[in-house]
C-alpha cells in the first residue's frame, strides 16, 4: 500500500540534453539534496529538513499507535496491520525524499505537517 505523496508515475525515457554530473559521496547525497532553480543550497536543505522532521513526526506517531495496540488487553488485528501498512508507507515517503527534486519535498513536507496535525487532533479527540 503505498498511498504516500511520492509514489512513482509513469516513466518516459527520451534522450535528452546531455549534461555533467557532478560526483558527491552518498552520505553527502542524503544530507544536501540538489538545488533547484531559483533556490539556494540553504532553502533546500532547510526545506529538506522540514519535510524529513514532518515524516519522522508522523513515524513516531505510528509507532506510538502500534504499540499501544499490541499491549492492548484486546488488540484489533485489522487496526494493527492498517498502522503497520500506513507507518510502511512513510518510511518509503522518507527514503523517497534522498532523491526528490524540491517541489517534491515542499510537497511532502505540506502532507505530512497536514497529516500529523490531523493525527494528533485525532488522538486527542478534537
Amino acid at each position: 500500500m503505498t498511498a504516500g505523496p511520492l509514489a512513482p508515475g509513469p516513466v518516459q525515457g527520451h534522450a535528452g540534453p546531455a549534461f555533467e554530473v557532478a560526483v558527491v559521496s552518498e552520505k553527502e547525497n542524503r544530507q544536501q539534496p540538489p538545488a533547484a532553480s531559483g533556490k539556494t543550497r540553504a532553502d533546500d536543505r532547510a526545506g529538506y529538513a522540514a519535510a524529513m522532521e514532518r515524516v519522522r513526526l508522523v513515524i513516531a506517531w505510528y509507532n506510538k499507535a502500534i504499540h499501544h495496540e499490541r499491549r492492548s488487553t484486546s488488540p484489533d488485528r485489522s487496526r494493527l496491520e492498517t498502522l503497520i501498512a500506513e507507518r510502511q508507507a512513510c518510511v518509503e515517503d522518507q527514503k523517497a525524499l534522498e532523491t526528490a527534486d524540491a517541489d517534491e519535498v515542499a510537497q511532502v513536507a505540506t502532507a505530512y505537517g497536514a497529516r500529523f496535525r490531523h493525527l494528533a487532533r485525532a488522538e486527542n479527540g478534537s
